[in-house]
């Protein structure tokens, strides 16, 4: 083979590993980092409604899975399979009820998601998913950068995503708010209707 071609081909192997790389770490980032980037988060597509939050949405940390269905009447469903438990051998599975979910706006354009009776064990390491909503301690906000209550509920951002490539349905992805700035949990909307999966 002459020394041509495989220059040529050195170069195209590199071009294709320096891809992936950067693809990788993208993708490696926290969800929450892609959203808000250096602090501030990124508001929702200007057309955003209510409607844009009916359907099924789902985060996962493998093999933990957390599903929302949001119905347009104002209710909603969670489904956890949670595996990553602080004991062996056991696995939760949960489904709750018909449960209520309200939308708050503030004037500087941010959407809160209130979703009553929500558990956040799926999202949150080592804590008992008999509990339900944040408790009584506050929880970090990012986007206004202050601590509220989530008591007997949890409340989600609904903002809108930076990225390019893979943009989400509808423009959104909803983020749970944090005990730490370290965490994340993020939901994405897998299927546009709201049917228990």
């Amino acid at each position: 083979m002459s020394e041509i071609p495989k220059k040529i081909i050195f170069a195209v192997i590199s071009l294709i590993m320096i891809l992936a790389i950067c693809a990788l770490c993208f993708y490696a980032q926290p969800l929450v980092m892609r959203l808000t980037g250096s602090g501030q988060c990124t508001l929702p597509p200007e057309d955003f409604s209510e409607i844009d939050l009916e359907g099924v949405w789902q985060a996962t940390r493998l093999p933990d899975r957390d599903t929302l269905i949001i119905r347009g009447d104002g209710t909603y469903k969670q489904v956890i399979h949670k595996e990553n438990l602080d004991y062996e051998g056991s696995e939760f599975n949960y489904e709750s009820e018909w449960l209520t979910w309200y939308m708050e706006s503030t004037e500087s354009g941010y959407f809160y998601l209130h979703m009553e009776g929500l558990r956040l064990c799926a999202g949150i390491l080592r804590r008992d998913c008999e509990i339900v909503g944040g408790g009584e301690r506050k929880w970090y906000d990012p986007c206004r950068g202050q601590y509220i209550p989530m008591e007997n509920k949890g409340v989600l951002v609904v903002l809108g995503d930076k990225s390019y490539l893979n943009r989400p349905p509808r423009g959104i992805q909803l983020m749970l708010l944090t005990s730490s700035s370290e965490h994340s949990w993020g939901y994405e909307l897998i299927n546009t209707t709201p049917q228990v999966p």
